[in-house]
């Protein structure tokens, strides 16, 4: 596949792109109607896009990767161009194809129009509550300054954990559709008003939100030469979002009809309930990607090359060092463990304590007993906020201090069972509960641990991929000399410069397959991690998929870009970014 067309191609398809009124881009605005009426783009005889479109479709595509630094203002004005025709004309072809009045897939509906108003207005009230945020900051207000006895909605302190639901289900032995995935009976509940309603979390807090949000409104309205009225400019953003998300319902139910009908095709009747069976040339493919992988991984980390003065295996350690969940071959094994954590993290105030320690500990004849003493001081003092759910059944807000939450809840919760695949799945829940590190949510694989200090020849370079005591804490839970070593066991409070850890060992890093000929789908059924929501046929089910449904996005534009002419005038849109 075209690498260009693979890169826009993931933007056309994405769900859920940076839809929010954005503000402080560098795009030049001169406040003219006709400068922004302006034709860049010309397909065909009948699509013109003008400069408005253009900057709508940067916003929706682009302006985060500027924002970033991921893109220049020229790359993400140019990415944003193509992805505009290109998106267009790939709507335009499946609705002829599919959409319309008896076609395979129908026109959306009226419970689809609720999803894609729920999405916009989702998407308006996150960028009014990024405003509450910074007036509370500005403002010095904190959770204790609170009346406790006004009405506030409590808002989850932590993100929830998304439970993987996959395409692919096995049923009966066979490799199945899942007809669970895609229900609209929760969309036909929705209550969904018509136009955007701010929600009320602090009357005085939300009311200057919404000023400033309007402001921002108002002050690209103005630039384009548009009515400034609240009304108007509230308007055209609700219609330009609806636009966005409509666009990506569209790609979304395509995406599940291309799936059903292209990758499974097959029904078949088991316990009077209709599947559709997955192809068997599609379990070829899965198959085939990760014997692939495994083959190119095999080749390249199976080199050893020498650093100060010592043969290893550097390319694989890299590479691990890296994005360990892209290493499917493992030249040798007993060089890494898999863990899980949660992070009770220290304050900004505890952050800058622990600095203060460690230069203190640098620059004077303190005692690595004091240091720890004092550390264990500081850790004393973590606060712990979690939520809880009262009688009534409402959110609520509690706090705990780091050692309480320990071995009162994570600890005894835990090792109420010896099952190890339960362990992990109850440390799960607890990480959603407790944890402060990002990082670890809703990942597809644990983290890796280094078990050798000597991996880069020498014990001068630090090579360990996470902080030193957090990784020496893990190694324990791998030594075999321990009672408790082996997968499933827990570590006792870690005080690293981030807080406190809890580490659970998930198991040692090995391959899949002795050879990439063993690699078949019952291999590919081992789970990613050890709480097995995930298989890795499932995994790679999922990356094969969307390539394939990418290519025949591709396919469509391609066709119809070959019997059109497009013209881009790119001289009325290089002050953009000039």
């Amino acid at each position: 596949m075209n690498k260009t067309f693979k890169k826009v191609c993931g933007t056309i398809c994405a769900l859920a792109m940076s839809a929010s009124v954005l503000v402080g881009c560098n795009v030049v605005t001169p406040n003219t109607a006709k400068y922004y009426s302006q034709i860049v783009v010309e397909v065909g005889d009948d699509v013109k896009y003008t400069k408005r479109d253009l900057i709508d479709a940067f916003y929706n595509y682009a302006y985060q990767y500027v924002q970033s630094g991921q893109k220049t203002a020229e790359q993400g004005v140019k990415d944003s161009v193509k992805t505009m025709v290109d998106r267009g004309i790939l709507i335009k072809e499946l609705q002829r194809l599919y959409f319309n009045e008896g076609g395979a897939i129908g026109p959306l509906t009226q419970d689809d129009y609720k999803l894609i108003r729920q999405n916009a207005w989702n998407s308006m009230q996150s960028q009014i509550d990024s405003y509450e945020s910074t007036i509370k900051k500005e403002r010095g207000i904190t959770e204790e300054d609170t009346d406790d006895e006004s009405e506030q909605t409590v808002e989850p302190l932590r993100d929830k954990f998304e439970l993987y639901t996959p395409t692919v289900v096995v049923v009966d032995g066979k490799y199945m559709y899942n007809n669970d995935l895609h229900t609209d009976d929760d969309i036909s509940q929705l209550d969904v008003p018509e136009h955007f309603v701010q929600q009320i979390n602090d009357a005085v807090i939300s009311r200057e939100a919404w000023t400033r949000y309007v402001y921002a409104l108002q002050v690209q309205a103005k630039a384009e030469g548009r009515s400034t009225t609240e009304a108007d400019v509230v308007e055209h953003e609700e219609n330009r979002l609806i636009k966005l998300y409509q666009e990506n319902r569209y790609l979304e139910k395509f995406k599940e009809y291309y799936e059903i009908h292209e990758l499974f095709n097959e029904d078949i009747e088991i316990e009077d309930v209709t599947y559709h069976k997955l192809q068997s040339d599609t379990i070829d493919e899965v198959v085939d990607y990760a014997k692939s992988l495994y083959n190119t991984q095999k080749e390249l980390y199976s080199r050893k090359t020498t650093k100060n003065g010592i043969s290893d295996y550097y390319d694989y350690y890299d590479a691990m060092k890296e994005s360990s969940s892209d290493v499917i071959y493992h030249p040798v094994e007993g060089k890494y463990m898999n863990v899980t954590h949660i992070l009770l993290s220290f304050s900004e105030q505890q952050k800058l304590d622990v600095k203060k320690l460690q230069n203190k500990k640098k620059t004077t004849d303190m005692t690595e007993e004091q240091y720890q003493q004092e550390l264990q001081d500081i850790a004393s003092q973590i606060v712990v906020k979690y939520n809880e759910t009262d009688e009534q059944g409402n959110l609520i807000v509690v706090e705990n201090s780091a050692e309480y939450v320990y071995e009162n809840i994570i600890k005894p919760y835990v090792n109420g069972t010896s099952n190890t695949v339960e362990r992990a799945r109850r440390f799960n829940e607890m990480i959603y509960k407790f944890n402060d590190d990002p990082g670890i949510m809703n990942k597809d694989f644990d983290y890796v641990v280094d078990l050798d200090d000597n991996m880069y020849g020498t014990t001068e370079e630090p090579t360990n991929i996470m902080v030193r005591e957090f990784t020496l804490a893990a190694r324990e839970l791998y030594d075999d000399t321990r009672e408790d070593y082996g997968a499933g066991n827990m570590s006792e409070l870690v005080i690293t410069e981030y807080g406190c850890h809890i580490i659970l060992n998930t198991g040692a890093v090995k391959n899949i397959a002795s050879s990439s000929s063993d690699i078949t789908a019952n291999v590919l059924n081992k789970t990613t991690q050890l709480t097995g929501y995930k298989t890795l046929f499932q995994y790679y089910y999922d990356k094969v998929a969307t390539s394939k449904y990418e290519d025949e996005l591709q396919d469509m534009v391609d066709n119809i870009k070959g019997n059109l002419k497009i013209v881009y005038y790119e001289n009325r849109y290089k002050d953009l970014w000039k």
